[in-house]
C-alpha cells in the first residue's frame, strides 16, 4: 500500500503547502477568479483522489515558537513530530484524519493532538482556493453559459485562513489550535459567462462550533464564524468576514437575534456578569490585481490587498435607529509581484487602540479569540505591529524563501474608564528566516527544511534584556495513493 502526504512543514503562512502555492500562483497568472481569502486546505479541495494514506516526519530543535503552525508549542530540545494522515473522498462525502504526535525528550514523554479530524461533504470537483472548477448546475444561464455551484457541509477540526494576508489576517488564521467548528459554504459563479470563460464567484460561509482549549475565563464558549466574498476574475476580490463569542459553560442563554444583528453590543450596570454577552470583530478586506491585458510580459501577476477591522462593535443612532459600527479599528496591507521564478512579497499590520484590545480584554470572555494564549488571527497577536517581508523561488520541483519581520508589542496594564495604562517599555522583535523544499521520485517524496532566529529586545516587556531565541527543522513527506488517480486539473 503507497504512503501519501500532501506535505505540511513546519513553516509559515499559505506558503507551507506547495500544491496550493502553486496552484495560485499559476491561476493569478492566468486571471482565473482565484479566492485567496477563503483559505480551505483540505486534501480533497487540491485534488480529489479516492483514498489516500501518509505520514510525515519532521526533526525539530531550538525555542523560537513558530506562527501560524496550528498552536504547536516551541521544540525546545531536539524532538520530532509525526502527523499520518487518512483522506477519503467518494461522491461527495469526504473525510479526513490527520493526527499530530509531538515528541520531545525534554518534556514528560509525547503528546497527541487531532489537528485534522473533519466529516462532511464537498460538491467542488476541485480546489476552489486554486481556482477548481464547480459542478455545473442543469439549467443553463440565460447569458449562455452554464451556471455552476458547490456546497460544503461538514463538522470537525481543520486549519482555515480568512482573509487574503499572506503572514496573518485580522480574522481566521492557522496560528492557534483550530476549534471544533460546523461548517456550511456555498460557492458558485455569478453574472454571465464571458466570451473568455472566466465568469465572477460568489462564496458565503457561515461556522458554528466552541473553543475547547483550557480557559481561566469561561469554558467552552461558542464561536460563530461568517464570510461572505466576490471575486470578479483575479482583478477583484471583496471579503466580509464576522466572528462572535457567546455563552459558555455557566453562562445565561444569549439572544438568537443579538447573534444576527449586535443592537446592543455592550451590557452595562452588570457587575456581577450575571446577563449574557457576547465579543465581535467584523473585518472588510480588498485585493486587487493587475490584469493580464495591462500587464508586460515579463510580469507573472501584480496585487495588492487590504484588510479594515473592527475588534468590537458600538451602536450609534441613525434617525432613530440603532446602527451598529466598527470601534477599535485594526488594519493590514500588502503588495506581491511575481516575475518568473521569483515572488517578492510585502505586508504590514497594525492591531492596537486606544480603547478596544483586539482578540482579548473583554467584560466576560477576557481571553476573548484564542486558544492556549493564542489569537486565532493574526500571529502579532494584540497591542502589537508586524511587518514582514520574503523572497520566494520556484524552480520546477524546488523551492527556496528568504523571509524577514519586525514586530512591536506593546504591554498593557488595563483598561479603565476609557483609557488605556501600559508598561514604558515595548518588546521588538526582528526574525529571519530560510527554508525550502524539494519533490523527489515522481513527486512521491518530499524534503523540507529550515531555519529561523530572532532577536527580541525587553522580552515579556524586562527592560534592557536581549534574547536570541531560533528553531531549525527538517523533515520528510511520503506521497502516493492506494487507489485511484485524481482529475485532470482546470
Amino acid at each position: 500500500m503507497l504512503l501519501g502526504l500532501v506535505g505540511v512543514a513546519l513553516a509559515d503562512d499559505p506558503w507551507r503547502d506547495p500544491v496550493a502555492w502553486t496552484l495560485t500562483r499559476d491561476r493569478r497568472v492566468e486571471d482565473v477568479a482565484v479566492m485567496l481569502g477563503d483559505g480551505p486546505r483540505a486534501p480533497w479541495q487540491l485534488d480529489r483522489r479516492p483514498l489516500r494514506l501518509g505520514v510525515s516526519l519532521d526533526v525539530r530543535a531550538g525555542t523560537l515558537r513558530a506562527d501560524d503552525a496550528a498552536g504547536l508549542p516551541p521544540p525546545g530540545m531536539p524532538g520530532a513530530v509525526v502527523r499520518p494522515e487518512v483522506a477519503v473522498a467518494r461522491g461527495p462525502w469526504v473525510a479526513w484524519a490527520r493526527p499530530t504526535l509531538v515528541a520531545d525528550p525534554g518534556d514528560a514523554g509525547a503528546t497527541v493532538r487531532p489537528d485534522a479530524l473533519w466529516l462532511g461533504l464537498d460538491t467542488s470537483e476541485a480546489s476552489s482556493w486554486g481556482g477548481g472548477a464547480l459542478r455545473p448546475l442543469r439549467n443553463a444561464s440565460p447569458a449562455g453559459g452554464a451556471r455552476a455551484v458547490a456546497w460544503t457541509a461538514g463538522f470537525g477540526k481543520r486549519d482555515r485562513w480568512t482573509g487574503p494576508g499572506r503572514f496573518g489576517n485580522l480574522a481566521r488564521t492557522d496560528h492557534a489550535a483550530p476549534p471544533w467548528m460546523a461548517e456550511l459554504a456555498i460557492d458558485a459563479t455569478v453574472g454571465p459567462r464571458r466570451a473568455d470563460g472566466r465568469p465572477g464567484r460568489l462564496r458565503a460561509e457561515i461556522d458554528a462550533g466552541w473553543l475547547d482549549r483550557p480557559r481561566s475565563d469561561v469554558d467552552d464558549p461558542g464561536l460563530i464564524v461568517t464570510d461572505v466574498r466576490w471575486a470578479h476574475r483575479d482583478v477583484l476580490e471583496l471579503g466580509a468576514t464576522r466572528m462572535t463569542l457567546f455563552g459558555g459553560e455557566g453562562r445565561p442563554a444569549v439572544d438568537p437575534l443579538q447573534l444576527l444583528i449586535p443592537t446592543e453590543p455592550h451590557i452595562y450596570g452588570d457587575p456581577q456578569r450575571l446577563r449574557p454577552d457576547q465579543n465581535e470583530i467584523a473585518v472588510l478586506d480588498a485585493r486587487l490585481g493587475l490584469p493580464r491585458a495591462w500587464r508586460p510580459a515579463w510580469l507573472d501577476h501584480a496585487e495588492a490587498w487590504i484588510a479594515y477591522g473592527g475588534e468590537d462593535l458600538i451602536v450609534r443612532a441613525d434617525g432613530g435607529l440603532p446602527v451598529p459600527e466598527l470601534a477599535g479599528i485594526a488594519n493590514l496591507g500588502g503588495t506581491e509581484v511575481a516575475v518568473g521564478p521569483w515572488t517578492l512579497t510585502v505586508e504590514a499590520a497594525r492591531l492596537q487602540d486606544d480603547t478596544f484590545r483586539w482578540y482579548v480584554g473583554h467584560r466576560v470572555y477576557h481571553l476573548g479569540f484564542t486558544q492556549d494564549g493564542r489569537p486565532l488571527g493574526h500571529p502579532g497577536g494584540t497591542d502589537s505591529e508586524s511587518r514582514d517581508l520574503a523572497l520566494a523561488r520556484t524552480a520546477g520541483d524546488a523551492r527556496w524563501r528568504l523571509r524577514a519581520g519586525t514586530r512591536t508589542r506593546v504591554g498593557v496594564i488595563e483598561t479603565r474608564n476609557g483609557r488605556t495604562f501600559t508598561l514604558s517599555t515595548h518588546e521588538r522583535t526582528l526574525r529571519a528566516a530560510l527554508e525550502g523544499d524539494a519533490w523527489l521520485r515522481a513527486r512521491h517524496v518530499r524534503l523540507h527544511a529550515g531555519i529561523e532566529a530572532a532577536r527580541v529586545e525587553s522580552a515579556n516587556f524586562v527592560p534592557g534584556t536581549v534574547t536570541w531565541p531560533w528553531r531549525a527543522w527538517v523533515g520528510v513527506d511520503l506521497r502516493g495513493w492506494s487507489a485511484g488517480q485524481p482529475p485532470a486539473l482546470p
